[in-house]
């Protein structure tokens, strides 16, 4: 099929509008470099009328609520529709984000709601407005556009941290009053900054997600993926019958049968990127296919076509169609169906892989919030260089991107699976956080190379619960099954933000890096011991 200029510009504007609208999502590799200049303003500029809770429910309440929007986000799209969802997200995020530069000198319970509660819900939302922006006009490669969609964020985040710390102390002030486990910084010239970094970044993150809605597209009537009865290459019976019989190359020089001709049409027809691709018997009635990984009301697998589709109450002409393929229309049917079982969220559930991702969620999570918050924080405590742990800051998204970027190309070339993401990044989340608390007082080089290593093994989650999640339970419920695994991290950061603070001043940072290194031990554990059991099962 020969694709129109216009069906090609619409495609490349709709994959980079998707990517733009994730740019909510980098808040959580932003904060850790903002929060101690947030922490500090709280302290001592506005202190005592806006301290009147705890500004680690900032954080805890955006990863928390990421997830809720992620759930959220099908019941939108059914009774809005996919661009005022988009539409819909960008006024949740940035009305809050702009209104928090108020409240930062007035609540920090206000600030929190904001910050947190909206920021995440409509971060979550506009996640899976990408992904499904991204499988709408190009779901073949949907698998690849995870790694480079998520990877926006983490990109962002290093713009933001320079942003934040040029903007903000310029000129390297070291902090200089101490409260409690922490080292805060009491320079007004840092401070009145504060609220109004936040209109830097509030809109930076605006004009992004403002161009991404000019440029996407919900129609694909244009698109490239599209094809015709006029146009598609499997479209007449003189076609399909010339694929199916005189192709002696696939059927090794013998009569096709139906295996061969199922598999041939699994190729023919993957070669045509489209959502909705017919195929015309010789009596007029249509064969469909259909590929969104996120419609709830798809109810085939992609790839496949429905015994309904490939009824045999019209067979095809015998002059024209093997006989073979005619006796053997529901065995077709049947096994072209069953090629992946589709697993509902209650079915999902059940199942043993389930239960692994979900706790590797739960252990990744607490790491990655620990890291978000602390790496900083904490660093200053025995490196009072702001500058330095700011380019720290920066550095950790980049390694980010590029790990995700090297673990899809090793899954893609078959020298990894997805498995391989969870044993790769469970021992060394274990690790870092076990030894975090005596790296910075060895020394800065080894507290640098101590918190990379952390964010390389936080670098695979969205990866390998995406991948994992499509592969183990099927596209059709993706979006569900997804978000449901993702409550492992909605759990863990509420469950987290009622003790981490009391533990922290109870007991230090040394208690709170470790417990994170045991529900690391705790995940492996059950991993292999599933496995086992698994394959005794198997046995």
């Amino acid at each position: 099929m020969m694709f129109t200029r216009d069906s090609k510009r619409a495609e490349m504007c709709t994959i980079i509008g998707a990517h733009l609208v994730m740019a909510p999502v980098s808040f959580g590799w932003m904060y850790g470099n903002f929060s101690p200049y947030l922490n500090s303003y709280f302290r001592n500029h506005c202190y005592p009328k806006c301290l009147d809770g705890d500004s680690q429910w900032i954080l805890n309440l955006y990863l928390g609520f990421l997830g809720v929007g992620l759930l959220v986000f099908d019941f939108l799209k059914r009774y809005v529709g996919l661009k005022w969802t988009y539409i819909l997200s960008i006024v949740l995020y940035n009305g809050p984000f702009f209104l928090s530069a108020w409240t930062v000198q007035e609540s920090v319970i206000a600030t929190c709601v904001l910050l947190g509660l909206f920021g995440g819900f409509a971060a979550g939302v506009s996640m899976n407005v990408g992904f499904s922006y991204i499988n709408l006009w190009n779901p073949k490669n949907i698998a690849v556009y995870v790694v480079t969609v998520t990877a926006i964020a983490p990109t962002l985040g290093v713009v933001q941290n320079q942003c934040v710390g040029a903007f903000v102390n310029p000129r390297n002030l070291k902090p200089n009053a101490e409260y409690g486990p922490m080292v805060l910084f009491s320079q007004p010239e840092i401070l009145d900054k504060v609220p109004k970094v936040i209109f830097l970044l509030g809109g930076l993150t605006l004009a992004l997600q403002l161009i991404g809605l000019v440029l996407v597209s919900s129609s694909t009537s244009s698109s490239p993926t599209q094809s015709t009865p006029q146009t598609s290459k499997l479209n007449t019976p003189s076609r399909l019958h010339s694929v199916l019989l005189e192709d002696e190359s696939f059927c090794g020089g013998n009569k096709c049968k139906v295996n061969d001709a199922s598999r041939l049409l699994d190729k023919e027809t993957s070669d045509t990127n489209s959502n909705a691709v017919k195929l015309y018997n010789s009596n007029g009635s249509s064969i469909r296919q259909k590929s969104d990984f996120f419609s709830s009301d798809d109810k085939t697998t992609p790839g496949t076509a429905t015994t309904e589709d490939l009824s045999c109450s019209q067979p095809f002409n015998s002059e024209t169609l093997n006989s073979d393929l005619d006796q053997n229309c529901e065995a077709l049917a049947s096994e072209t169906e069953l090629k992946q079982r589709q697993y509902k969220p209650s079915e999902a559930v059940r199942t043993p892989k389930f239960w692994t991702f979900w706790l590797y969620a739960v252990s990744i999570s607490l790491g990655m919030e620990l890291n978000y918050s602390y790496y900083k924080q904490f660093g200053l405590l025995y490196i009072p260089n702001d500058q330095l742990l700011t380019a720290l800051g920066s550095f950790i998204p980049v390694v980010v991107c590029a790990s995700r970027f090297l673990f899809a190309f090793l899954v893609q070339s078959g020298i990894l699976n997805f498995m391989n993401g969870l044993i790769i990044s469970l021992p060394l989340n274990c690790i870092t956080c076990a030894f975090w608390y005596f790296a910075p007082a060895y020394s800065e080089v080894v507290y640098i190379v101590l918190i990379l290593v952390m964010a390389f093994s936080h670098s695979f989650i969205y990866v390998v619960l995406c991948t994992g999640t499509l592969l183990e339970f099927g596209s059709e419920h993706f979006s569900s099954n997804f978000s449901v695994v993702y409550t492992g991290v909605f759990l863990t950061q509420f469950v987290a933000v009622f003790y981490l603070t009391a533990m922290l001043n109870a007991f230090g940072y040394f208690w709170v890096f470790i417990l994170a290194s045991f529900l690391s031990v705790l995940s492996i554990s059950f991993m292999f011991f599933t496995e086992i059991c698994l394959k005794e099962r198997g046995k």
